[in-house]
This record gives C-alpha cells, sequence and structure tokens, in this order.
C-alpha cells in the first residue's frame, strides 16, 4: 500500500484496517471503523464523502487475504492496483508508484490506451498507460481475493440528472443561485477546515468565486510571460485586488516550458493532459510557503456551462431551417456571416448524431475529437470502440433524464467532461509530488448533485426571458455562477471575454520552445510516415498528444530507475517473509 497523498491515514478497526484518503478523513473515519462490512461502509458514505478513495485490508477466517476498495462517484483521487513484476500486490494512489513497481519489460502500452490518449487524452478506466495497471472507476468497488486472485468489481454509487419535466427533486434556475451559496459555504468549512489554504487564483468566475468564501487566506497567481495570455494575467490581477487576496505571484518565462513540460511528465509517470499542467507543476515548485493546500475552480464549466453550449442552443432553435441551408452558405449569406452560419450547419449536423458518435455534438464539445485523424492510425473500428467505451462509463455512473436534442447532447457533453477530463486528477497527483494536496469544490459529491438537480435546459446556459435585462450578453454560459458571483462581489466583471488558460502551443511548436521537441524525442511509431506532414511536420490536431507521448516513453516508460514518490507513506502487509525499501513512512501490518 503505497500512497502519495501527505493526509492520507491508516486506522484499524473490528473487520481490519482501512486506508482512507479523502476530502472529509474525520467523517468518513467515523463511518468506516463502526461499519461490519466494506458493502455496508459503501452505503454508509452516501452523504458523507465527497472526494475519496479508501482501502480495506482484511484477513478472512479462512486465512486468506483479501483488499476492498471504493472510489467516490465524481472523485479526483485515483486508486491503482497490480502485481508488480516481483509478484507484490500493489495498491497506490499515484501512477509514478505503480510502474516503479515494474520492470521496463513488464510496462506494455495498449492500442486502447494510445487510442484513448489521442482522443482524450487519458484512458478510460480500469484501463491505464500500462497494461499491468488496472485503476479504479469513479463510484466503484473492487473486491480482491488473493489467494485466488479473483477480482470483482460493483458500480454502488451514481448520480441523477434532472430533465425538469416532472423531476420531483428538481431544483429551479432561479433558486440555484442561492442554494449553490449555501451549499459552496457549508462545503469549504467541511473540506477546508482550520487548515491554511491558498486559492489558485486565475481571476475567472470560478476561482474568483472561490474566494470570496476565503477573503483572509492567500492566493497563488501563476503569470506567464506569453502575450497571448496577458490579457488572463489582468483578470487575475484585478480579481485579487477586489479581494485583497494575498497574491503569491509565480512567474514563468515561455522559454522553459519545455523543461517544465519534461519535469511534470517524470513527476506524474505519465502523459500529461492539459498543457497547463506544465505550469502547475512549476509552480506547485516554487510556491515553498505554509500551505497546506489548493483551493481550484476546476470542473466547474463541465458542471455549469461550457462555452460550445451557446452554439448548440441556437441550432437547436433553428434546426428545421438549416436542414434546407445550401452546404456552402458563402452562396446565400454575406461573406461576414457565413463562418457563423457554416459553425451552426456543423452544430446541426453533430447533434443530429447519437452521444455515443465520435462526431457527435457530445463527444466533440469537450474533447474536440477528429475522430478521423486518430482512425487514420490505429483504425476507425478501434476509434468507436473507444467512444462507445467512454459512452459506457458515463451512463454506468449517472442517470440521465434528457429527452430532447439540445438537453441530450448538452448533458453527455458535459458529463463527458466532469468525468472524463482528467486534468484533477494530474494536478492532483502533482501536488502530491511536492507534499501538498488539492481540494475541488466543483468536483465535490454535494455540489455536483446540486448542480445536476437544475433541469438541463436551464443548467448551462441562460434562456431568453432575461434578454431585455442583460442586452447582447444574453445566452451566458455558466451564469448561475456569474449571478452568485455578481452578488458576492459586485465590482468584478462577469461580462468581461472569457479566458480559457489556453497556451499559444502551436506558436511553440512552430517557433517557440516546443520548436525542436521532435528532434529530441522521436515521434511515435504508431503514427504513419501518411500523417507526419500535417501532425509532425507542422502542428496538428494530435501533435500535442504525440509530444507528450514521446517524452513520456523516452524520459518514463523505458526508463529502468523510476523511484517512487519521495515521501509516500507505505503500509505492507506481510505474507511471507521479505525486505522492503523505504521511500517514505513505513508501516508494518501485523
Amino acid at each position: 500500500m503505497l500512497f502519495a497523498d501527505p493526509r492520507c491515514r491508516l486506522v484499524g478497526s473490528d473487520s481490519g484496517y482501512w486506508i482512507i484518503s479523502g476530502d472529509r478523513p474525520d467523517a468518513i473515519e467515523r463511518v468506516l471503523t463502526s461499519a461490519s462490512s466494506p458493502r455496508h461502509a459503501w452505503n454508509d458514505l452516501d452523504g458523507v464523502v465527497e472526494d475519496a478513495v479508501v482501502v480495506h485490508i482484511s484477513t478472512r477466517l479462512d486465512g486468506a487475504h483479501a483488499i476492498d476498495a471504493f472510489r467516490s462517484v465524481t472523485a479526483t483521487r485515483e486508486l491503482y492496483t497490480l502485481r508488480g513484476s516481483d509478484g507484490d500486490v500493489v495498491v497506490t494512489d499515484h501512477f509514478r508508484n505503480a510502474l516503479a513497481h515494474l520492470d521496463v519489460s513488464d510496462r506494455t502500452v495498449t492500442t486502447a490506451a494510445i487510442a484513448d490518449h489521442l482522443l482524450f487524452r487519458a484512458p478510460i478506466e480500469p484501463e491505464t498507460y500500462v497494461s499491468r495497471v488496472d485503476a479504479l472507476g469513479q463510484g466503484t468497488w473492487l473486491q480482491w481475493s488473493l489467494r485466488d486472485d479473483d477480482q470483482t468489481r460493483t458500480q454502488v454509487s451514481r448520480l441523477s440528472g434532472s430533465s425538469g419535466d416532472d423531476a420531483s427533486e428538481a431544483l429551479a434556475p432561479d433558486d440555484a443561485p442561492a442554494v449553490i451559496d449555501r451549499t459552496l459555504s457549508s462545503l469549504l468549512e467541511d473540506v477546508c477546515g482550520n487548515d491554511t489554504v491558498a486559492t489558485m487564483l486565475s481571476g475567472g468566475v470560478d476561482s474568483t468565486l472561490l474566494h470570496t468564501y476565503r477573503e483572509d487566506e492567500p492566493s497563488l497567481v501563476i503569470q506567464l510571460d506569453s502575450p497571448e495570455v496577458a490579457f488572463e494575467c489582468e483578470y487575475a490581477d484585478r480579481a485579487a485586488s477586489l479581494l485583497d487576496a494575498m497574491p503569491r505571484y509565480v512567474d514563468i518565462d515561455e522559454s522553459e516550458y519545455l523543461s517544465h513540460l519534461e519535469t511534470s511528465i517524470d513527476r506524474l509517470g505519465f502523459p500529461s493532459h492539459y498543457v497547463q499542467t506544465a505550469l502547475t507543476d512549476a509552480a506547485f515548485a516554487r510556491d515553498s510557503d505554509s500551505t497546506d493546500a489548493y483551493l481550484n475552480g476546476e470542473g466547474a464549466d463541465a458542471l455549469f456551462g461550457l462555452p460550445g453550449a451557446k452554439g448548440l442552443r441556437i441550432a437547436t432553435w433553428f434546426d428545421s431551417l438549416l436542414a434546407y441551408v445550401p452546404d456552402r452558405t458563402s452562396t446565400v449569406v454575406p461573406e461576414t456571416l457565413s463562418v457563423k452560419f457554416d459553425s451552426l450547419l456543423r452544430i446541426a449536423t453533430q447533434m443530429r448524431r447519437h452521444p455515443a458518435d465520435p462526431d457527435s455534438f457530445a463527444v466533440q464539445l469537450p474533447f474536440f475529437t477528429d475522430g478521423d485523424v486518430v482512425a487514420t492510425a490505429l483504425g476507425t473500428e478501434t476509434v468507436d470502440r473507444r467512444v462507445q467505451a467512454q459512452y459506457d462509463y458515463l451512463t454506468q455512473r449517472v442517470d440521465l433524464a434528457a429527452n430532447d436534442v439540445f438537453s441530450k447532447h448538452a448533458a453527455y457533453g458535459h458529463l463527458y467532461s466532469f468525468f472524463r477530463h482528467n486534468t484533477c486528477g494530474q494536478w492532483r497527483q502533482l501536488a502530491y509530488s511536492h507534499d501538498k494536496t488539492i481540494v475541488y469544490p466543483f468536483r465535490c459529491e454535494r455540489l455536483a448533485r446540486r448542480g445536476l438537480a437544475v433541469p438541463t435546459h436551464r443548467r448551462y446556459i441562460q434562456g431568453l426571458r432575461d434578454v431585455g435585462t442583460l442586452g447582447p450578453r444574453y445566452l451566458e454560459p455558466k451564469y448561475l455562477l456569474k449571478s452568485l458571483l455578481a452578488e458576492r462581489c459586485a465590482d468584478y466583471p462577469v461580462k468581461q471575454q472569457k479566458g480559457s488558460g489556453a497556451l499559444p502551443i502551436e506558436r511553440y511548436f512552430e517557433s517557440g520552445p516546443l520548436a525542436t521537441v521532435f528532434d529530441r524525442y522521436d515521434p511515435p511509431a504508431f503514427i504513419p510516415d501518411s500523417m507526419y506532414a500535417d501532425h509532425v511536420e507542422s502542428y496538428g490536431p494530435v501533435t500535442w498528444n504525440l509530444i507528450t507521448y514521446a517524452i513520456w516513453r523516452d524520459r518514463v516508460l523505458s526508463n529502468p530507475d523510476i523511484e517512487p514518490v519521495e515521501g509516500s507513506r507505505e503500509w505492507i502487509q506481510s505474507i511471507s517473509e521479505k525486505s522492503y525499501n523505504s521511500h517514505g513512512s513505513v508501516y508494518k501490518i501485523d
């Protein structure tokens, strides 16, 4: 048992030992230590767990050793299981710790993992980047009998979404901001307590809103010198000033980006997903202040409104008209409008597809997945199979009541992002590498259930009823959070241009810090020569994915000297006499 979470704990009970890693460890411990069995524990955790993984270690009456593990349904904490190359059973919360127990010859990458990396930039559980390592899915209970190596996975926790048609527990949009306010207030009190928590302040709606509940705490502001993101740095400065947020600035030079990317992948043990991950790791490394945890707003867009929802709303209104518009709208509308019409035509075509179709709006909304490009490298059948696996993963965890076209594609698209974007998990594992942790309120189960209670057709985007009061900025995505922030910080410009934190990676690749990346790291072998011109020699839809994979392959996958994360807590239950290496705190379980 090798856990990098600096706050994880081992507790004993009549049924065995529990390892707890979660936002409310005291509350979780009370439930687990009084539970008569793991099964009863999962039932009793409802309403207590927010973002957690727990592991139960026991010896049964017949002398067989057993492991039970549970990951909460909205968890950003990961749990990996494997048999190491030496035969040891390993359970860990950090992928690098898992790889450290495998010889290079045992680190095989499957076609499914490569496809997931190219399509979604993260494998779909139980798949990971290495076939010998399994990941526990969200809301899943793992039972593992070590004597016969028998494993059973059971889905024991799900979420429900409201359609608004006749849902008895629906939350009216007019009431939602006040409910979100009360939920955030109590949630942050529960999960932050008396710890010193620094808000990762970008100046956007999500992080600024969170800091209004922690105004006496410091903030961490990352400042990159790339001119394309200068306006976002100004947002952060303005928010810090409005909130008197005691900012700690971390200044990063774009010329160091490749070095930061390499280091972050070394620490993660797998290819990073989000371009900001490299900067986040650099910030954690440089921020040596006495902060117990970081507060982060990731997940808010996926829960309350991605920008693309506006286009979907308009396209559904004009669907019958768009069906008769020629493919090339430049023949019927002025040139200045043709781009917008072409976009609506594309969305109209996408929304007529099933949410498990690679070209559907639901799949394209969070991932901008180019299935045709990936199919060129790996085959159409592989692409279809992995997109279906993503759909199955989602439907196993959420009961969706979505009947009309907008609700169906908006709900699936946002929940694909909520469940499948692994940015939160990556940043958490990086924080662990620096002996820190992160709190993600918008990914906590309590707030997720409140958000999904708002009827789908009003959850993500504002309706036309308020056009008269909002002027030209109607159809606002994430309007519920913007409304709440306007109440809590009246001077914050909630209608300012959205900043997404996107870095100018294409420029970096063409003439910046990534210009020589494929001279240093050979492109992945799974890319055919026919794709080189568009994705290796120039920047294309999967170039970023190829960069991160190539760096990982050379620095991590083929590195025989990978060590566990420094400071990892290690618990050992000896089945036979062996000697163990210590990588942090080591505890014997008798």
